[in-house]
Parts: structure tokens; sequence; C-alpha cells
């Protein structure tokens, strides 16, 4: 097989795994939003909103830590194993005290139990995920972990449909992790001996706490936002802001674990070779905001018409918030690739502290202002953190890869200037469609968005698709 085929093969199932999940997540999500009250969902949320976060910090903490090493014994891998699943299950226990004292409703308790099993489920896996992936075994990897999440959309369906209401959205988690760690443990089985090497992992975790801090730092301002809209507007508010939110974070998600699980290893391996990293990260970043960018920006576009096709009236409060997130999203997308570089250079504290500062101020703002503005302080939120974030990773790219900033920023405007003409050109399209059917509306604003994308990126740069042949095939 070539090397253009090989690397296509890798790429396909890798986002074959996520946009898969992605997938089945949305076909239950709509049955959520069909059968649930924002009450109901914004209480699954709530419920799952600690224990998803900490279940990304571990995993974070092995793919900026673990993942880089040249070689990994059994010993790692049994003081990996072992570490995680006590410190998850420690950690559990403490969330579920936490909704013991706060909770009084009964259901809300046992529903607060199942969602805490999903912690140590998910962690005990992360060693047989590392050395799949460092095999570029991305396939065997994909239909494991889709069969999980088949089971835990069937489970969560059915309990939505039967009025169980919270309790379908923390069970689909849970029974996702359970059968996904099942199949996983018994198909991939090594070696894990009960060794722990405090010191071994004492520098595992030195190295991978920055980055972890980083790719959770997002993850920081989402769940903080969702305590901080409990507190002050109520749960209903919590299903409304979560709505919109999963919109945009299902696929968001999907692409960012993809695209990280495949760059990590590839800018490792080129950096362990003595290969130089600048070139391939702009050409990196300039191809995936080729196709990541319009998306988020296009679901702002027809985010009205969408809910609208979609969902009855009950979900109308979340199109503002909808729109928002979906175009800040879009400019997130900028540094999707430095985490990568800095885990092959091993300098993941560049940063750090400039964006865990900025999420802090984000949810402070948030904190002062939700009282008068109501939800759509999130947006405003949002945007001092993702313009925030975008200046500190800047200057982060600028310390770890030298003479690169004209560069960086000529390969970013291709797909930002071609957003901005896209944008006008449905706003400007549409008034001259009339129709009250909501998917013709999406049609034809899907057309008009494609066409002037297209184009304008074109005559912005007519070498694109010798570059993407290129990059493919080096």
């Amino acid at each position: 097989m070539s090397l253009l085929k090989t690397r296509l093969s890798r790429l396909f199932w890798v986002f074959f795994e996520k946009f898969g999940l992605i997938g089945l997540s949305i076909i239950s999500f709509l049955v959520y939003a069909q059968y649930l009250t924002p009450t109901e969902l914004g209480l699954g949320v709530l419920l799952l909103s600690l224990v998803e976060f900490f279940g990304m910090f571990f995993v974070a903490i092995i793919d900026s830590s673990v993942i880089r090493l040249k070689e990994i014994t059994k010993e790692n891998d049994g003081t990996t194993f072992w570490l995680l699943f006590i410190v998850s299950s420690l950690i559990a226990a403490v969330i579920f005290a936490g909704y013991y004292l706060y909770f009084d409703d009964v259901t809300a308790l046992w529903a607060g139990l199942i969602a805490v099993v999903y912690l140590p489920a998910q962690s005990i896996t992360r060693v047989h995920i590392l050395h799949l992936r460092r095999q570029k075994s991305f396939k065997s990897l994909a239909n494991r972990t889709l069969i999980g999440k088949i089971c835990g959309m069937t489970v969560g369906i059915w309990l939505a449909v039967s009025g169980f209401g919270a309790f379908a959205v923390v069970s689909q988690a849970t029974v996702m992790a359970l059968v996904s760690s099942f199949i996983l443990l018994y198909f991939e089985r090594r070696p894990l001996p009960f060794i722990i090497d405090f010191k071994w992992a004492k520098e595992q975790f030195y190295v991978g706490f920055p980055g972890s801090l980083k790719m959770t730092n997002l993850n920081l301002f989402s769940k903080g936002t969702i305590f901080i809209i409990e507190s002050f507007l109520g749960t209903a508010a919590v299903g409304f802001y979560n709505f919109a939110n999963r919109l945009v974070e299902l696929p968001r998600t999907a692409i960012i674990t993809a695209l990280m699980g495949y760059a990590h290893p590839v800018f490792s391996d080129k950096r362990n070779r003595g290969q130089a990293l600048d070139g391939f990260f702009i050409l990196s970043t300039k191809i995936a905001l080729l196709f990541i960018m319009p998306m988020f920006v296009g679901l702002g576009l027809i985010a009205e018409p969408l809910l609208g096709a979609l969902f009855d009236d009950k979900w109308l409060p979340s199109v503002d918030i909808l729109i928002g997130i979906a175009v800040l999203t879009a400019f997130n997308m900028y540094f999707m690739f430095l985490p990568s570089v800095l885990v092959a250079t091993g300098q993941n504290r560049l940063g750090l502290k400039g964006q865990v500062t900025i999420s802090v101020i984000a949810l402070a703002y948030l904190v002062l202002t939700i009282n008068d503005q109501g939800l759509i302080a999130v947006i405003y939120a949002l945007a001092i953190r993702v313009f925030g974030v975008i200046a500190v990773n800047f200057y982060a790219m600028n310390k770890v890869l030298s003479n690169i900033k004209m560069s960086f920023l000529k390969s970013c405007t291709y797909s930002t200037v071609s957003c901005v003409v896209m944008w006008f050109a449905v706003k400007a399209g549409m008034q001259f469609v009339v129709t009250d059917n909501h998917w013709l509306t999406i049609l034809f604003s899907i057309a008009i968005a494609g066409v002037s994308f297209s184009v304008s990126y074109f005559l912005l740069d007519r070498k694109i698709s010798t570059q993407i042949k290129t990059f493919f095939s080096k």
C-alpha cells in the first residue's frame, strides 16, 4: 500500500471512530430533545459534568505524557492502569458524597450513583487505547468503541422513551464506558502487574499535567458555566444551554479528539526523527481550517431553521446561544495542532497560566453579569475566553516555533476571510428566498454558503488543491 493510501486509511478509521460516535450521539440527542424536558436534560448534564471533567483530565494526562515515550514496559502499563483505577474510584466516591449533600431528591441520587460509575469505567482502558494508537490500529479501536456506544445509546433511548428522564442521559454514558471497557480488556489483553512505580508516575504526571490542564481548559469553562447557570438561573436554564452547546460540542469534540489521536504520535514521531515541525504545523492548520471553519460558521447560519425543523417551540430560547457558540468555536480552531507540537517538544507548560487565567476571568464575568443578562451572558463570557486564549496560544507558538508568525497568520486568513464572505453572502442571498419551509431554507443557505466559500477561497489561494495532495503524500 502506498504512503498516501496508508495515511488516508488511518485518517479514515480515526475519524470513523469519532464521527461514528458523534452520529450515534446525535441520534440519542434528538430523542432526548423530543422526550425530555429542559429540566430533565439539565439534571442529567449536571450529574455528568464533574465526572466527565475528571475523565477528560485523566485522558489528557496520558495522551500528553506516556504516548511520547519511545518504549513502554509492562511495569509502566501496570503503574498506569492501577493508579488510574484507584484514583478515579476515589474521586468518584467524593463526587457522589457531594451529590448526597446537595440533592434532597432520591431519584437524583440514584441517577448520580449511575453517573459516577462512568469515571473508573472510562479510565481503566487508557493503557489499551494508548497502545492501539501507538500501533496505529485505528480500525480495531474504532470498531470496539462503537459497539459500546451502540449499547449505551440503546439503553439511553429506551429509558428516555419510557419516561425515566435524567436516568437516560447518565445511563447512556455509563453503559457505553462499561461495555467498551469490557471489550477492550477482553480482546486486547495485556500484562498489568500490580506494581506502582511512584517515581515514574510522578515524572509522567509532571510532564502531562500542563498539557492536561490545557486540554481540559475549555472543559473547565464549560462545566463551570453549567454550575453557574444552575446556581443563578436554575436547572431548566442548564437544559437550554446544554441543548445549544451540545449541538456544537458533539462535532467539535469528535474533530479535536480525532485530530489529536492522529496528530500527537505523528508530530512526536517527526520530532524523534529530527524533522522540523514548523512547515508541517502551518500546512496542517491551513488544510484543517479549510474544512472545519465553514462547518461551524455554517451551523450558526442555519441555527434557527434547523431548530424549527427538528424540534418544537420548547427549545427556541436556545437559538441565540447556538449561533454564538458555533461562530466562536470556528475562531477557536486556529491553534488545534499546537498541543501536538507542545507534546512533541516537551513544552506543555507554555501558555498554561495564561489559559487558566483567561478561563477564570471569563467565569468571573459570567458570575457578575448572568443575573442581568441571562443566558446571553454565556456568549460574552465565551468570547472573552476564546479571544484571550488565541492571544496566549499565539505567544506559545512563537516560543516553540520560531519565525512563523506571518506564515501562520496567512494560513488562517484564507478560511477566515472566506467564512466572512460566506456569512454575508447567505444573509444577502436569503433576502430573495421567500419560503416558510425550514428544510428549503436550510437547503438554500447551504448551497449559497458552499458556492460563496469555495469561490472566495480559490480566488485567495489557487494552489490549495496541489497543497492538499502534497500534504497527504508526504
